[in-house]
């Protein structure tokens, strides 16, 4: 991932897919500050799923059932329960990138026009939007490419 971090910069963010399903994405300068945080990333596997619970530097992740009500989003046992009363607590793991991931980020349909793509851009003041086609992630749109193509196809229409 760290050679990649130009990239992503650029790009505005590293998106986050399950099946081809967009699941979520890490913005460009929160995933540079995570792999910073990293003692050596050349060996290190993240974690980017909720589903994945850290158990320590000496265990690998629990697989959590999605339907489960012990391990909350945080990957803490829940209150009340007999996990939460009998394991202490862990201690925070570097690797672990899902407090970076927006689980919902702005997206549209390929399909939508462009005068929508606008009003999120300058209402919502939103650096890139998540274009999908038929549910699966297809892009980013980025507010300054966008405003380069509106600026050029502007330019072009005033000479014709």
């Amino acid at each position: 991932l760290a050679c990649h971090v130009e990239e992503v910069e650029l790009g505005g963010g590293l998106p986050i897919l399950r099946n081809g399903i967009l699941v979520g994405l890490i913005p460009g300068p929160d995933l540079e500050f995570a792999l910073d945080r990293l003692a050596s990333d050349d060996d290190a596997q993240c974690f980017m799923s909720a589903q994945d619970r850290w158990q320590g530097p000496d265990r690998a992740a629990q697989r959590c059932d999605a339907d489960s009500d012990l391990i909350s989003l945080d990957g803490t046992a829940e209150a009340g329960t007999a996990e939460a009363d009998t394991q202490p607590p862990t201690t925070k793991d570097p690797t672990d990138f899902t407090p970076y991931i927006d689980p919902a980020p702005v997206s549209l349909d390929i399909c939508s026009p462009m005068d929508l793509v606008f009003e999120c851009f300058v209402k919502l003041g939103l650096r890139y939007i998540c274009v999908l086609r038929e549910g699966k992630f297809v892009g980013l749109v980025h507010k300054k490419a966008f405003v380069r193509y509106v600026k050029e196809t502007h330019d072009l229409e005033l000479k014709h």
